[in-house]
């Protein structure tokens, strides 16, 4: 079974850790109900650092890089600065792990 978790149901403009950590607790709760997800982004036109950290970059932390790819794609990035915070959020906190 394949699902898709509309992030711009919380909203257009992802802009808080709060938000965030409601996302990554959102996908962490369906995670295991299904074998592909997709983390959809249309309708999303702006996302902060803390956003990117709190729901992808946690995410990454806890469930690992590998098992991320298995489970999640992501969908509907509507502009390359969505895409630079995300890769830059994920990468930060897992060269942060590694120190």
């Amino acid at each position: 079974m394949k699902l898709e978790i509309k992030l711009s149901d919380l909203g257009r403009s992802l802009m808080s850790r709060d938000i965030g950590e409601k996302a990554r607790e959102q996908l962490l709760g369906v995670m295991e109900e299904t074998r592909k997800i997709t983390i959809s982004f249309e309708g999303v036109f702006m996302i902060s650092n803390s956003f990117a950290d709190e729901c992808l970059g946690k995410l990454i932390k806890t469930i690992g890089l590998q098992r991320f790819k298995e489970c999640f794609e992501v969908s509907g990035l509507v502009n390359t600065s969505i895409e630079l915070i995300l890769k830059r959020a994920i990468k930060q906190r897992l060269a942060a792990d590694q120190n």
